[in-house]
């Protein structure tokens, strides 16, 4: 009976109280979540590199996008599992919090199982149409198919995060997710030194440890007393649940997926640098993940905040929250971006001492670190749009921002770029492939900044409570 109450003192009702105070409680532990998920592929590429050798360390690099785009369909379902599961929490709807719990479990079950199907038998293709190098694509190959294998326990832990997220509990998956990644340390040291198990020994200690934070999270909710509370036995695909999920979530999923798709040609044009731009990047771009994961953590918020409060209809609150959302994030984005600038080389010798993979990873960081503060705020707007129940609009944007926008930048503009005598040396540069991130971030703010003014993204219904917020209610 501890053991449950203890649990439910993590609920945050995201409704009432101080909004700044409120935010910070439930976004703190959600970064910290957040940065120990990035620690898993940091800490492989981290142990390979400095245990094996950049051959090993490239091959695991040279997943990551292809990773990502696989999971991204199914991962923003997470999305839509929290705005459902949060909007029902907000308007105290017991019901339909059981009903989407359980419709969940389901779809991660389901989407797990294809997806472990799907990547074993199409990851030879994608490799080997991404350009990998030879040296490196049957380690590759290995380490990508036994990520795979944990793709049930990946989707239960993340859409499993969602619901916890929605409840206002971002404390107990932190929790999970540090034991989780002691294990991965300690059987990476294991697997890839005393065993010389390379990049596929990096691959079993996260498969391992993804199994174990998903029984924990499991674990959690089975024992909640909350309206969020699972039995097994009632698993099953709810319809007009499984719809609003679908309907919210689809959309994420698919601007993760074809972002990430945008991201495969990008490594593609990375592959044809040689390995050791391959590792040096896929050192920067572990970095990187740390910015972008607390980012999204703040989009995550942003979006759990808007969800409750439309579902408790406090319009007023939900304007304010936005505000603080953002100077929060943009805040943390400028400090993680001043450390990166200034500490950028020691950090990519902790992975490799070797000068050219070091100066390739170190070019990434002095491109993308003074920009992220823009993202970050095109990131917390679009979590309060999807917190309404609208993601039609942010997928639209990020189809054609990261995705059209960078695919023309690294294809016909870099040949345009390679034309012209004085610009030939930075069309024909990796310089040119690492701006066009910038460029799409700030294309996206201005987009995502728009509709966002517009008010079209909030229901109907209450889009005439949304007034200027006086300085006595946002002290609430």
């Amino acid at each position: 009976m501890e053991f449950m109450k203890n649990h439910e003192m993590h609920n945050l009702d995201l409704t009432q109280g101080i909004i700044w105070k409120q935010i910070l409680y439930f976004v703190v532990p959600l970064i910290l979540t957040a940065l120990l998920q990035q620690a898993y592929n940091t800490v492989d590429l981290l142990i390979v590199g400095n245990l094996s050798d950049s051959l090993s360390m490239a091959a695991i690099g040279a997943t990551a996008s292809l990773i990502f785009m696989m999971l991204g369909l199914f991962m923003g379902l997470a999305t839509g599992v929290s705005v459902v599961v949060a909007q029902a929490f907000g308007a105290k709807d017991s019901a339909k919090t059981s009903r989407a719990v359980h419709t969940t479990y389901a779809l991660a079950l389901l989407s797990g199982l294809f997806l472990t199907v799907f990547a074993w038998f199409a990851a030879p293709l994608v490799l080997d149409r991404m350009g990998t190098p030879p040296e490196i694509f049957q380690e590759a190959l290995v380490y990508t198919r036994i990520y795979f294998l944990g793709s049930i326990p990946l989707l239960i832990y993340n859409m499993g995060t969602g619901i916890l997220r929605a409840v206002g509990d971002s404390r107990s998956p932190l929790v999970y997710l540090i034991i989780s990644t002691i294990t991965n340390i300690v059987l990476d040291l294991i697997f890839v030194g005393p065993l010389n198990m390379r990049a596929a020994g990096a691959a079993w200690a996260t498969f391992i440890a993804q199994c174990l934070t998903s029984l924990l999270l499991t674990v959690n909710l089975m024992n909640t007393e909350g309206l969020h509370r699972l039995d097994l036995h009632q698993v099953r695909v709810y319809k007009e649940e499984l719809k609003e999920i679908v309907s919210i979530g689809l959309p994420a999923g698919i601007q993760s997926a074809l972002i990430s798709f945008s991201n495969v040609l990008i490594q593609s044009r990375i592959n044809s640098f040689g390995h050791e731009a391959i590792a040096g990047i896929s050192a920067a771009n572990r970095y990187d993940g740390f910015m972008m994961v607390g980012l999204n953590s703040f989009m995550m918020a942003s979006t759990t905040f808007t969800g409750q409060n439309i579902g408790a209809k406090k319009v007023d609150r939900l304007k304010q929250g936005a505000r603080t959302t953002t100077f929060l994030g943009v805040g943390f984005s400028v400090v993680m971006s001043i450390i990166l600038l200034i500490f950028g080389r020691p950090l990519m010798g902790l992975f490799s001492q070797d000068p050219s993979v070091i100066e390739y990873g170190y070019g990434k960081i002095l491109i993308y670190a003074p920009f992220h503060w823009i993202f970050t705020s095109a990131q917390v707007l679009s979590g309060v749009i999807r917190g309404a129940g609208q993601s039609l609009y942010p997928m639209l944007v990020s189809i054609f921002c990261m995705v059209g926008i960078r695919t023309l930048w690294n294809y016909p503009i870099a040949h345009f770029f390679q034309e012209i005598p004085r610009l030939a040396d930075f069309g024909a540069s990796i310089n040119l492939v690492h701006w066009s991130y910038p460029v799409s971030w700030v294309i996206t703010f201005a987009c995502v900044w728009f509709y966002y003014r517009t008010q079209h993204w909030l229901p109907e219904n209450l889009r005439h409570l949304y007034h200027q917020v006086d300085t006595t209610e946002s002290s609430q």
